[in-house]
């Protein structure tokens, strides 16, 4: 299928919008998030609290999963930019 080069530019402007847009999402993890509901808390050690705090701070996304009976804590850095 071929398609014409003023359709090719419009599919590439569409896309780096795209891209654009998920890249300011995964920014915004590294912000509180305004909406976010509070679903539960758990007192944690020193050390564990440092280490998510210092994920907050270098703007990483802290998820939390469960397995075993446990909680882990995943600290997910934001995707690299791709320069042109």
């Amino acid at each position: 299928m071929k398609i014409s080069q003023a359709e090719a530019r419009r599919y590439r402007a569409q896309a780096n919008r795209l891209e654009s847009q998920l890249h300011q999402m995964f920014r915004s993890w590294g912000d509180e998030h305004p909406n976010g509901v509070c679903i539960g808390s758990v007192v944690v050690d020193d050390a564990t609290l440092a280490r998510v705090s210092t994920a907050r701070t270098l703007k990483h996304a802290v998820v939390l999963t469960t397995g075993n009976g446990r909680i882990y804590f995943h600290a997910l850095p934001q995707p690299k930019e791709q320069t042109k």
